[in-house]
């Protein structure tokens, strides 16, 4: 939890917004709104001149339980503190004070359409809401596939929300003497992959062909799926994979 916050209150958005700019109108009367206000607390007393060490401490508790009890997942995460549990609490604190600082606002109803960011855009907010967390940590990933069919050049494009980049850590013998950079990371992440067996894509029109006697249906090109990172918000908070899981479903190191 430690590290998870100290990542946070670098924010140069967020901790402001918390020190001096937020509003008790605007935070939500439930356990989301709760997890707001001890966080408002945490943060007040975080940066407090003089600083106070049993306030802070008090500060820490609370935030903690009520958390726990905003998000019961979390419980067995806070009696291990095992590292990579951070990003879990991370995730689980934005989702909370998203949900206690939903806004009240319509939103234009606009119908999301293939590869249209800016209604994929409208449409999750649509169903998830709108919030301050949303406006400075939302950016768009951008999901490109090419259709498998042998002359088919169709593409798929997605523009797909997220508040945080996870980014896989090569394994030490993929190259490099096992020192990656994060430039490494977002570069592994952007190459393209190649998609086989059900994972396979094929558009509407080849799709309609399997009904005509001459398709071949195991006669399929190479399928290709490229990422890349559409809208960037300021700050991007990024994930590094260090974990992975053995076939015993133990978490190793990489």
């Amino acid at each position: 939890m430690n590290s998870a916050l100290a990542c946070l209150f670098q924010s140069p958005l967020l901790t402001p917004y918390f020190l001096d700019n937020l509003q008790l109108s605007e935070v939500k009367d439930n356990i989301s709104g709760q997890v707001v206000l001890s966080y408002r607390k945490l943060v007040q007393e975080v940066f407090k001149q003089p600083p106070s060490k049993e306030a802070l401490n008090i500060a820490i508790t609370n935030h903690r339980n009520v958390v726990r009890t905003a998000t019961p997942t979390l419980s067995a995460l806070f009696r291990h503190s095992h590292p990579q549990d951070a990003q879990e609490y991370l995730s689980q604190l934005l989702d909370q004070l998203h949900i206690g600082l939903t806004r009240a606002h319509q939103i234009s109803d606009l119908i999301s359409r293939n590869g249209d960011p800016a209604s994929a855009l409208v449409a999750f907010k649509q169903t998830n809401g709108d919030s301050m967390v949303m406006d400075h940590f939302l950016f768009q990933m951008r999901s490109r596939r090419q259709c498998a069919g042998q002359k088919c050049t169709n593409e798929s494009t997605k523009y797909d929300p997220c508040t945080l980049l996870a980014l896989e850590i090569p394994s030490p013998g993929e190259g490099r003497n096992g020192t990656w950079s994060v430039r490494d990371c977002l570069e592994a992440f952007s190459t393209a992959a190649v998609l086989s067996g059900d994972n396979t894509w094929r558009c509407n029109d080849c799709k309609d062909l399997k009904t005509h006697p001459a398709f071949d249906y195991n006669s399929l090109k190479p399928c290709f799926k490229t990422l890349a990172l559409h809208t960037l918000p300021d700050p991007l908070i990024i994930h590094l994979k260090r974990f992975t899981k053995t076939e015993s479903n133990i978490r190793e190191k990489k």
